[in-house]
């Protein structure tokens, strides 16, 4: 079984336990998932069956898209629902046209300090588990970009966004940027993913609906092709002797690669995603860094 499932994610559990129950009744041993969820947050998490989990790493490079709510007058110490209020400010100076006002300033490229609570490493340890410690580790500011901002409804003290945003970029520390910016504090009350690249939440499968009776038909049913999630990458049809050469680890001359990347998608003349290929070592040769010959396809 090779695919990838656009997961809906509840409230709860962690994005392990959610795979986990995905891999148990797929009954496939090779199972992952591309960008975590913290426990708290629902939505879109893209499943990797099979072979898929070898395209994991260009599902990163997709941008994503949130809807948060921020709680705004306090600040908790890990900048989300589930910590303890560390900071509390005034609220009753923000208005609508105020808010709005604010939003603006975090569009673009933007610089970011990732919360204290995440698993980003400083100094070879992870900084939450610094943090539980008591050592107060102080994450360094770092470049995201913030591709779409808008303001869904504002009622005191609930300011709910849509945002899209790049890899890397952390809502929570978004929530708490937005609450200084507005003279108040702030933190993430509420958070779901409702796209992530090509999937979208509206044709996702809730993770509650996969059970024991049916659920192995149900993930098979709604398996997606590996090259979903790839479609920012050029293609390729290769000859027969070119896909030989692929299967077996060898390269291609070819002098008519299209685009500008640096990794293609090379199909077979079946039209089934053969492998993914990189630039060789002498001009013009490319290399197989995948190879997929054989794979199901949903």
């Amino acid at each position: 079984m090779d695919g990838i499932l656009n997961l809906n994610k509840p409230a709860g559990i962690t994005s392990f336990k959610a795979v986990s129950k995905v891999r148990r009744i797929a009954g496939v041993d090779k199972v992952g998932h591309a960008g975590t969820l913290d426990p708290f947050a629902t939505g879109v998490l893209p499943v990797m069956l099979g072979k898929a989990t070898r395209v994991a790493e260009y599902c990163l490079d997709h941008a994503k898209t949130y809807r948060a709510q921020i709680t705004l007058g306090n600040e908790t110490d890990t900048l989300d629902i589930t910590g303890n209020i560390i900071a509390t400010a005034e609220t009753t100076h923000i208005t609508l046209q105020l808010a709005e006002s604010v939003i603006g300033m975090f569009t673009g490229v933007i610089q970011q300090i990732p919360p204290v609570f995440s698993a980003l490493k400083l100094d070879g340890r992870r900084m939450y588990q610094m943090a539980r410690e008591g050592l107060n580790p102080e994450p360094a500011s770092r470049s995201v970009s913030i591709y779409k901002l808008q303001i869904i409804s504002f009622q005191l003290p609930i300011l709910t966004i849509d945002v899209t945003c790049s890899r890397g970029t952390y809502i929570r520390s978004l929530a708490r940027d937005i609450g200084l910016a507005l003279k108040s504090r702030g933190y993430l009350s509420k958070l779901e993913r409702t796209e992530y690249g090509p999937l979208d939440i509206a044709s996702s499968v809730c993770l509650d609906d996969i059970d024991e009776q049916n659920g192995e038909d149900l993930i098979k049913s709604n398996l997606l092709p590996l090259d979903t999630v790839l479609g920012h990458l050029s293609a390729i049809n290769l000859t027969q002797e070119e896909a030989g050469l692929v299967a077996n680890g060898g390269s291609i001359y070819r002098q008519d690669m299209p685009g500008t990347g640096n990794t293609w998608r090379a199909y077979d003349e079946n039209g089934s995603l053969a492998a993914l290929l990189v630039s060789g070592q002498a001009p013009d040769w490319y290399k197989p860094r995948k190879v997929f010959v054989g794979a199901s396809q949903p």
